[in-house]
């Protein structure tokens, strides 16, 4: 009768709770995967060859391999920069943290290019860095010791600056 029915009902909404629930945990682990994917064109090269994710802990924590401590002090310091570099492009599943520690960076990229087979798609075309940018840029690394480290985080502002400056003039012109 009509408690049978009423039964029949609150189980069906209990399984679409469920469902839903589950499509939306599938949705975020396959944004999730996407870190892989976009890493180097979120950090850029010069980072990229220094530091790959590794795998999240918990949900929304990216664990990334850093090749020594130079770099790990560096990118602990760009963290946030380069967290919304990242979140950036990972539109449905923010990451909340990330976490760095030191591990063997090649291993972990050939991995991922294993598994990927080719190259990860070219990001849009970014307008060229404006000569405020650019200085801005040179004091910011004017104090790093390294060559490689100075390229490889003046890169990473650089592109942060530009994929901003893109945002707001797409912003403009529609």
């Amino acid at each position: 009768g009509v408690r049978g029915r009423y039964r029949s009902m609150s189980a069906l909404s209990e399984v679409l709770r469920h469902s839903l629930g589950a499509e939306r945990a599938w949705r975020e682990r396959l944004q999730r995967g996407r870190v892989w994917e976009v890493w180097e064109a979120a950090v850029g090269p010069g980072v990229a060859a220094h530091a790959w994710p590794e795998g999240f802990r918990e949900r929304d924590v990216l664990v990334v391999v850093v090749s020594d401590s130079v770099w790990m002090q560096q990118l602990h310091l760009q963290r946030l920069l380069v967290l919304q570099r990242l979140n950036a492009h990972l539109e449905e599943a923010p990451i909340r943290e990330i976490r760095f520690r030191l591990g063997d960076v090649e291993g972990e990229r050939r991995k991922w290019t294993r598994r990927a087979g080719t190259a990860a798609r070219r990001p849009a075309a970014l307008p060229p860095p404006s000569r405020e940018d650019l200085e801005a840029a040179e004091r910011l690394v004017a104090e790093l010791p390294d060559g490689d480290l100075r390229r490889a985080f003046r890169e990473l502002f650089l592109l942060d600056r530009r994929a901003h400056r893109a945002g707001r003039e797409g912003e403009e012109g529609g």
